[in-house]
């Protein structure tokens, strides 16, 4: 093995889906690489979550609370309306409370639920990738980051992803669970049905070629110490380097240096904080610090902000084509907030459906930060300058700053302009050959 090339990302939303699939076709005849595709958990809870009826509703009533700082849908994201909140507000009705109750956030549940449930979407990611690909794909789990990462998202919210590719049978079996009013009755059925899809779907991979595995953190330190090169694309938290990072300053014969960390995240903008912290900062906020403490004992780090990511769109009809109707679902589920068991059962003509949606083109941040860190970023004429991370204001906030070359600490992709791939340019920039090879 002479390149080794890792993509540490999460399984549920549709652009961790995309992402992924780039960095597969990437360089998939590359000679002489191993890539290996890692997922992150995240904590979850199998209490209760709102429909997204629910959810209109609580915005709608959010809306009129004059005090309210943050718009409806940010406060419901993050949990922000508290119980006493509520309590404190005279002017509404009971029906108004009531509504808003069902937003106030709750905490996470057992560790092993989180496992459970990353087992089951790690499967849905590795069954994706391998049936577009035609060849065997396997999904690393790390289990390991679960014990310092936090999900800043309110759980009463939280996104229902594992339910977009299911089975009818498996929705059915789901509502029913979701009438049991025992919250302990309910939670051993929600376990049951768990095992009962990561079954199916381990059966349907072992067709395609797709398998999970439990990522093994010492023996992927030993692989990439064995590596000539390392490339690192990053859409989680920074984790999983920042203990390869620890590992590598305390071993001699490791050479930091031959390792490249490509990174999606990060902002240039305090307001755009939703969670106090850029996304995959907030994380795990003590491994982000580490990481820029000692960025510079890596060969290079590029980062790519949210600010940049966002300035390439794709059209929903090109991905589509490309990533056929799961990724269509994700899409329907996560980008047009449709109910995930309603999108679990959708069927019929992609195009009809594509034309419901609320928007045609849409944003895929790890796709196009992964995208725009390769060649084909150049033809966008993404600007590659120094920058740096600061802390700013009371809470501290990791902010991204592009800074004078002789203060830079790794290297900032900015996007000037907007850009749209149509069906036709996403598909010739995914086709290997355009991108690979020399300048």
């Amino acid at each position: 093995m002479v390149q080794l090339i890792l993509n540490i990302n999460d399984g549920t939303d549709s652009d961790n889906y995309s992402g992924d699939s780039y960095v597969q076709e990437r360089f998939r005849n590359t000679p002489n690489t191993r890539v290996m595709h890692i997922d992150e958990p995240r904590q979850v809870s199998w209490a209760r979550t709102m429909s997204s009826d629910e959810k209109r509703d609580w915005e709608s009533v959010a809306a009129k609370l004059n005090d309210l700082k943050q718009n409806p849908r940010i406060a419901l994201l993050t949990g922000s309306v508290t119980g006493d909140y509520i309590d404190s507000k005279t002017d509404l009705s009971a029906n108004e409370r009531s509504i808003l109750r069902k937003g106030v956030s709750s905490g996470p549940g057992p560790m092993q639920d989180a496992k459970t449930q990353a087992w089951l979407t790690a499967w849905d990611k590795a069954n994706f990738v391998a049936n577009q690909g035609q060849q065997p794909h396997t999904i690393f789990v790390d289990f390991a980051s679960l014990e310092r990462t936090h999900n800043p998202v309110n759980f009463s919210v939280h996104t229902g992803s594992h339910l977009v590719l299911r089975t009818p049978q498996e929705i059915k079996l789901w509502k029913e669970i979701n009438q049991i009013s025992s919250d302990p009755e309910r939670h051993q059925s929600v376990k049951s049905w768990f095992d009962q899809s990561i079954e199916h779907a381990s059966k349907k991979g072992a067709g395609l070629g797709a398998s999970v595995e439990i990522l093994d953190r010492e023996k992927l330190y030993q692989d990439m110490k064995q590596a000539e090169e390392v490339t690192i694309f990053l859409g989680a938290s920074l984790g999983l380097v920042s203990f390869l990072l620890d590992r590598g300053m305390m071993d001699r014969d490791m050479k930091l240096e031959k390792v490249k960390v490509i990174m999606q995240g990060g902002s240039m903008d305090s307001s755009e904080n939703i969670f106090g912290e850029a996304f995959n900062f907030a994380l795990d906020k003590k491994a982000a610090k580490n990481v820029f403490c000692h960025v510079q004992q890596f060969g290079s780090f590029t980062l790519i902000p949210t600010q940049t990511a966002r300035r390439l769109k794709f059209s929903v009809k090109g991905l589509v084509g490309f990533g056929g109707d799961p990724l269509l679902k994700l899409i329907e589920a996560f980008n047009d907030r449709q109910e995930e068991t309603e999108v679990a059962l959708l069927e019929g003509n992609l195009q009809e459906r594509i034309d419901k949606l609320k928007a045609k083109n849409i944003i895929q941040s790890d796709l196009a930060a992964f995208m725009l860190a390769t060649r084909f970023g150049e033809s966008l004429g993404v600007k590659r300058a120094p920058g740096c991370i600061e802390d700013s204001g009371t809470q501290g906030a990791m902010l991204v700053r592009e800074t004078d070359p002789k203060d830079g600490r790794f290297d900032l992709l900015l996007l000037q302009s907007n850009f749209t791939l149509d069906g036709k340019g996403l598909l010739t920039c995914l086709n290997a050959n355009e991108y690979a090879g020399e300048k």
